[in-house]
């Protein structure tokens, strides 16, 4: 305020001081409750139900459903429609169930239930939808039944760094971590992660003087800020390992196959057909 009234070259009256200083009062009562009510909410925690991949595989077909019907798709939401396996899969990730790292070993690939998702496949075979599905996956009214994600474009990440009033680093700055969850007495969950939609497919990003390949930066970022917490992650590709390889080099390819489970809908790759039966949880 000094400095205001040092620009205009006068000093505040005690009027304009008392008007002041009432502002700040209010300001600091207006952020006290807002605190002490989200502090109450946060106690009022009820139980979270424990879900079997068969309890997360049937929320799924329930939720394609709806999503089929709200946008109004040629064809219902079938999980048939998907490659044999692939969506049991997921449902044995997303219900942390070790039996999802035994298929990893069964199948030779690195499996771990402390990374992401890589849903790998050609355009049309569902990758986006099924991530959409699981990342607002819910338990009756406004529960999340899983970690939470939120669905991002990589193309929109590109756009919001070359955003000339909120770009730059700072701009994209908040996709490196997970975002703070203060409704967790809703949701059960302490933070929502992130899914980056379409990876390999962005391009080169620049605000002002500074060009770079902005998703190479995010994930360089995310794999020293994020250890051990990758599972908030995930991601969609159009691409192979070797085409990720050439937009952001060998060395943070090896990084994204420390960061992500990586699941391709191919035909020609090994099947991903679990060798257990949902049903048996035990």
């Amino acid at each position: 305020m000094q400095e205001f009234y040092r620009i205009l070259g006068r000093e505040p009256t005690e009027g304009e001081i008392f008007k002041q200083r009432g502002f700040k009062k209010e300001r600091q009562d207006a952020y006290r409750r807002r605190r002490a009510y989200l502090d109450a909410i946060r106690m009022i925690r009820p139980p979270r139900p424990e879900l079997s991949s068969t309890d997360i595989y049937h929320l799924v077909c329930l939720s394609g459903h709806s999503l089929s019907k709200a946008e109004h798709w040629e064809k219902p939401f079938t999980p048939d429609a998907y490659e044999e396996g692939i969506l049991q899969l997921l449902c044995l990730y997303f219900a942390r169930d070790p039996r999802f790292e035994h298929e990893g070993r069964r199948l030779r690939l690195n499996y771990s239930l402390s990374k992401g998702i890589l849903l790998s496949g050609p355009p049309g075979s569902g990758k986006t939808v099924l991530m959409k599905l699981f990342g607002k996956l819910e338990v009756g009214e406004r529960h999340f039944a899983i970690e939470p994600f939120s669905l991002v474009s990589v193309r929109d990440v590109v756009e919001k760094f070359k955003s000339a009033k909120s770009g730059g680093e700072e701009g994209i700055g908040l996709y490196t971590l997970p975002i703070p969850n203060a409704y967790r007495s809703q949701y059960w969950h302490d933070s929502i992660g992130w899914c980056f939609d379409d990876l390999g497919t962005e391009g080169e990003g620049h605000h002002f003087s500074d060009r770079q390949n902005v998703m190479q930066g995010l994930l360089e970022k995310i794999y020293s800020k994020c250890v051990g917490q990758y599972f908030r992650f995930h991601a969609t590709t159009n691409g192979s390992l070797e085409d990720l390889k050439t937009a952001y080099g060998g060395r943070l390819a090896d990084r994204i196959g420390e960061m992500f489970n990586w699941i391709q809908f191919e035909a020609s790759g090994p099947s991903l057909r679990p060798s257990v039966e949902f049903g048996n949880e035990n």
